[in-house]
Order: structure tokens, then C-alpha cells, then sequence
């Protein structure tokens, strides 16, 4: 049997999705930073912040150690509205213009639809 000389890429991780609020002066710095480090996504750079303060932090691995075990989700899901059945001269309301949608320029590159940032050449 032989054996390839460059062995395939690893698989890739396994990810969860994460709604999160940010506050207005870091999610601008978020893509100020972005666009500073050549383009990318959101997931990226929070991903990678993220295991930079867990590495950083010296007390942080202890207390994993100590405390081995999953930690579980507390936070339970709001229900579902359902949705109100139309009775006679009840009126539809259009919500198409409830949500704003912006597109966030910076100087050097765009963040457009809060997906990713890439560096205008």
C-alpha cells in the first residue's frame, strides 16, 4: 500500500450558529479590523478572537479542567407567535419596510449585508 506524499486537508470543524448584539463602537471597530487585515468574514475574526482570550486567559484552562463536564444551554427558546387567523375586514400590513437594511462602507473596503468585508483594490 503507499502512501501519498501530501496527505488530503483535515475536515473541517464542526460549527454552531450564534446570534449575538453587539455594541455599535465594536462592530465598527469588527469591520474597521477586517478590512485592516485584508478581508474576510465575521466568523473568522470572531472565531479567532475568541480562542485568543480563551488561550490568554491563565485562569481560564484551570477552570476547564476542573469542570470537565458539557456545559449545558439554560437559555430556552421564546415560542413561536402563531400566526392570527384573518377574519372579515381584518387588513394585511405590509412589513417589507419594518427592517432597515444599510450598507456599511469603510475607507478602504465594504461591509455589505453583515456577511463579510473585503479590501477594494
Amino acid at each position: 500500500m503507499s502512501t501519498p506524499l501530501i496527505a488530503p486537508p483535515p475536515a473541517p470543524p464542526k460549527k454552531r450558529t450564534v446570534n449575538a448584539r453587539l455594541q455599535e463602537s465594536i462592530f465598527e471597530d469588527l469591520k474597521r479590523y477586517i478590512v485592516y487585515a485584508g478581508g474576510g468574514d465575521f466568523s473568522h475574526y470572531i472565531n479567532e478572537g475568541l480562542k485568543m482570550v480563551f488561550e490568554k486567559d491563565v485562569h481560564f484552562r484551570p477552570w476547564v479542567a476542573a469542570h470537565p463536564g458539557t456545559i449545558t444551554e439554560t437559555r430556552k427558546k421564546k415560542p413561536q407567535a402563531k400566526p392570527q387567523p384573518l377574519t372579515k375586514g381584518s387588513a394585511l400590513r405590509d412589513t417589507s419596510s419594518d427592517t432597515p437594511r444599510s450598507v456599511a462602507k469603510v475607507e478602504s473596503g465594504a461591509v455589505a449585508g453583515g456577511v463579510h468585508a473585503d479590501v477594494a483594490s
